[in-house]
């Protein structure tokens, strides 16, 4: 629902078109257009309810001109995002059901210049009830914004109070219609972060009491409700109680204030995540407490997750001389760790289908430039298909400015590393010697040691 927010440049189409004929089953089949120049689409797959990394489900290659297919052999229900170049759509799909769906690309028109781009529903037809009134409940809330945003961009003071009156409504005289299903998109998230940010702090404790009081949530519902508490809490710290509160005493006061018990270990979680490697965080209680919710934590998911996030802080190649492994170019010779020494290296783990490598990546050539030739960028993947990462690097103008190698010994790489998540970085003194690792962004990483 990001374009309560935007305005937008342009637009282009892609349609889902169900099959004509479809047995209930337990598979989701969807039949896909989209415009000439997408060649392939891909459906990531989210792994852990209680954070937002994505797995490659598939990656599809056009069978003509725009037309793609594919069979999800999912049973039951799937959260799933689609992307097509740089933009990704969450979407909701139920086994046994067809979808027509098309959707819009769109670029951001922002106050700060940005190339993001994302994807919205304009028009879904299902056999599927509930996908049908939740696609109803979107396009009755963009009416709402339209109707409340003026010519200036911002929205009248009556916005919130009519958005508060609309799931008001719809949470008590629609329940039995909608059932659980409610919270499986973003739709609820979204509108209660709109109430929380612009309303009153009332109408916010009123509509998470219906919700709780009416609904329980879905994989996909936890991590709608889980993500809307996450990102209210850190900018709320960011910009308004940096430097006056520690970071731990704010986490345990706001999570403290939240009911459900597993939506508050999600949340607390992570935000101590965010956290680790932080310069805004004192480190020292950020990883105790994460030791702490490692101790104490009866759910094997949430102790897996903080034990993956310990490891992937307390690596033990630090301070250690890198070994020599080779990677394959693009042009097809190889490329060695030695053939950096005698400069900073930063090695990048990555791929084209994860969002947060390719936004990091932007930002690298800047990077280069500021450092001053001290430091050089080498970007791994474990991708196969070659062509496509070679089209995108391409397409970026990233050539001139980064080195980029194909794994030749993925499976020796990938646990010397310790390669838990992407995207992953280390960097290397001129000496060859490992000095550190960040997960997600490595900018202050790098200057911390390169100065």
């Amino acid at each position: 629902m990001k374009s309560f927010f935007y305005n937008f440049k342009y637009w282009l189409l892609i349609t889902f078109l169900a099959p004509t004929t479809l047995l209930r089953s337990q598979t989701i089949q969807l039949i896909i257009e989209a415009p000439k120049e997408f060649q392939t689409i891909q459906f990531l797959t989210y792994e852990n309810p209680f954070d937002s990394n994505v797995k490659l489900l598939a990656e599809v290659n056009s069978i003509s001109e725009g037309k793609f297919q594919y069979t999800i052999p999912e049973i039951g229900q799937l959260k799933v995002a689609v992307r097509l170049g740089e933009a990704t759509h969450d979407l909701i799909l139920t086994s046994g059901y067809w979808y027509h769906i098309t959707l819009e690309v769109k670029k951001l028109d922002l106050r700060i210049p940005t190339e993001n781009e994302y994807i919205i529903v304009t028009k879904a037809e299902s056999d599927n009830k509930i996908f049908q009134a939740l696609y109803k409940i979107e396009k009755d809330i963009d009416e709402i914004a339209r109707i409340n945003k003026k010519s200036n961009g911002k929205y009248s003071s009556n916005y919130s109070t009519e958005l508060f009156g609309y799931w008001d409504n719809l949470l008590i005289k629609q329940r039995n219609d909608l059932e659980t299903d409610l919270v499986n998109s973003r739709i609820f998230a979204t509108s209660a972060s709109i109430i929380r940010k612009t309303g009153t702090s009332d109408q916010f404790k009123l509509l998470e009491n219906l919700f709780e009081k009416n609904f329980s949530y879905s994989a996909a519902g936890f991590q709608a409700l889980t993500s809307l508490y996450i990102n209210n809490l850190h900018l709320d710290f960011v910009f308004n109680h940096l430097n006056k509160i520690g970071y731990i005493e704010y986490v345990d006061r706001e999570v403290n204030k939240i009911k459900d018990l597993k939506i508050k270990s999600a949340v607390e979680l992570a935000l101590i995540a965010n956290a680790v490697g932080g310069k805004w965080a004192n480190q020292e209680k950020v990883l105790n407490k994460l030791q702490s919710i490692i101790d104490t934590t009866p759910n094997d998911q949430i102790k897996e997750y903080a034990l993956a996030i310990q490891a992937l802080h307390n690596s033990r190649l630090i301070g250690k001389e890198i070994e020599d492994f080779k990677t394959l170019s693009i042009i097809g010779d190889t490329i060695s760790f030695n053939d950096f020494k005698g400069k900073f290296l930063l090695i990048d783990f990555w791929a084209t289908w994860c969002g947060p490598c390719v936004k990091s990546m932007r930002k690298l050539p800047d990077l280069k430039t500021e450092l001053n030739g001290k430091l050089e960028v080498l970007c791994i993947t474990f991708e196969i298909d070659k062509e496509k990462v070679g089209r995108f690097i391409e397409r970026n103008n990233y050539k001139s400015m980064l080195k980029f190698g194909f794994a030749l010994d993925k499976k020796i790489m990938d646990s010397y590393f310790d390669i838990r998540a992407i995207p992953l970085y280390y960097l290397v003194s001129p000496e060859g010697i490992i000095l550190d690792k960040a997960v997600g962004e490595p900018f202050e990483m790098v200057k911390r040691h390169v100065k």
